[in-house]
């Protein structure tokens, strides 16, 4: 059974977490004050990341989260600002917050958390399960259908709404935050995120929030969300799909102020923080993020995308008119990307070292990432057969500032990405991978020859 952790009993990590606040210095406020919003205090969090009530300058309450430009924090804003879902916290813009920092400004909602209701030994009814499970899974199901995973479920990032619904927050999870340790996945020890890992910690919440009773039907459900490997997990969809075992759904119930605010401070003497990579491992924080994914987990959906990497954008990209006609594989960009994705696709499924690095152009982030993915698909023992990339409905765009700066004669095309469905060997054994849903991403890349030096 899951129980929880009594006051008496510290945490103990080992691992420095960032200064908390240190984003929020006098120039970010000023920065933002001159932009028409009133500054509020801070609603907790132990990162970087500490978000502050504000006014937006229509008056509206928003929750602003302070990162530096370019962070990862911002890199997935800017992935989660078209995607809207009564279940997930909207990111509705991203600000300037000085020369070196973005303010992400996301919509307040009336709330109180789950790890709040449960600080005070209530457990939830079958009901009460029920709708936790089919909403929280459902969330979660339309962020992996989008390419996007949370990172960080536990129940402090589950809100509980008036009614009685939930919402995911806290999606800023940076790729080298390891999670909350009760919940983290077994592969999720060197801060690789993944849709299995969220049904994972998903997994570990319901049976949290169930207590020692947990009933029959639960426990049935959550094993399956919380196998050891990732590839055997269920997925979200139809985690969601199985909340109807637990009986009809029923609001959370959230209890009176007074017992909240008792709760409330139960919970910030037994809550564990958020976990992060220690200072030796940090520069190889997008290597677990992506690469150890791909492997251990990612697999089980597809290896062959390209992954996002470390760009930044000012703004959304400029589409570029462009002038030119159909041109021979040497001269068209867009012949050369389909020549280069299916070189990339035969040095994965080749195991290939040399093939795949004349794909990018060396030291860049493309050619480090596909380095690494080879490296692994060779620890694990990991053969992909069937694996063919297709890119279409091309739109020349601007290169970044400092891209174009990196890479003078850089051009960047956005297209969409298609790919087959797969067949994965490891260690002799073998199972289809269906494909996944088209995807559009930008591609940054030289010619003479033609190689790659950023994807996102």
């Amino acid at each position: 059974m899951f129980k929880r952790r009594s006051p008496s009993q510290p945490v103990k990590t080992g691992i420095k977490v960032p200064k908390v606040g240190a984003l929020w210095d006098e120039r970010a406020t000023k920065a933002l004050q001159k932009q028409g919003f009133t500054i509020g205090g801070t609603l907790g969090g132990e990162n970087g990341l500490v978000p502050r009530r504000c006014l937006d300058r229509n008056g509206r309450h928003v929750v602003i989260r302070i990162c530096k430009r370019g962070d990862d924090a911002e890199i997935k804003a800017r992935r989660l600002l078209p995607v809207s879902h009564h279940g997930i916290e909207d990111v509705i813009e991203i600000r300037q917050a000085g020369p070196e920092k973005v303010a992400i400004v996301s919509r307040w909602v009336e709330s109180t958390n789950l790890a709040v209701i449960l600080a005070g030994g209530r457990t939830l009814e079958p009901g009460e399960l029920a709708t936790l499970l089919d909403q929280a899974a459902t969330a979660l199901a339309y962020l992996h259908e989008n390419r996007l995973v949370h990172g960080d479920i536990s129940p402090a990032n589950v809100l509980v709404l008036p009614d009685g619904s939930v919402k995911l927050i806290d999606l800023l999870t940076a790729y080298g935050q390891i999670g909350t340790r009760r919940y983290t996945p077994p592969e999720g020890a060197y801060g690789g995120h993944s849709a299995a890992g969220d049904v994972y910690s998903l997994g570990v919440v319901l049976q949290e929030a169930a207590g020692d009773y947990a009933p029959p039907r639960l426990s049935a459900i959550t094993s399956s969300m919380c196998r050891t490997d990732p590839a055997e997990r269920i997925s979200a969809r139809t985690a969601a799909a199985r909340a109807a075992e637990l009986g009809a759904p029923q609001p959370i119930r959230r209890g009176n102020a007074d017992a909240l605010a008792a709760n409330a401070l139960r919970d910030r003497a037994v809550r564990e923080p958020t976990r992060y990579l220690p200072r030796a491992m940090e520069s190889r924080k997008r290597y677990f993020s992506f690469i150890t994914l791909a492997v251990v987990a990612a697999l089980a959906v597809g290896v062959g995308v390209w992954l996002p990497h470390s760009g930044w954008l000012d703004t959304d990209p400029a589409p570029v008119v462009s002038s030119s006609a159909t041109l021979d594989a040497d001269a068209d960009p867009r012949v050369a990307l389909q020549s280069l994705a299916s070189q990339r696709d035969q040095a994965i499924m080749g195991l290939d070292d040399k093939k795949m690095a004349t794909v990018s152009e060396p030291g860049s982030t493309v050619a480090k990432d596909d380095a690494n993915l080879m490296s692994q698909l060779k620890a694990k023992n990991v053969k992909i057969t069937g694996l063919k990339t297709t890119l279409d409905d091309f739109t020349a765009v601007a290169v970044p500032e400092h891209l174009a700066s990196k890479y003078p004669g850089a051009q960047a095309w956005r297209a969409r990405v298609t790919q087959s469905a797969t067949t994965r060997t490891e260690n002799g054994q073998s199972r289809q991978v269906d494909a996944p849903e088209p995807k559009y991403q930008t591609f940054v890349l030289l010619s003479s020859p033609w190689r790659l030096v950023e994807v996102y």
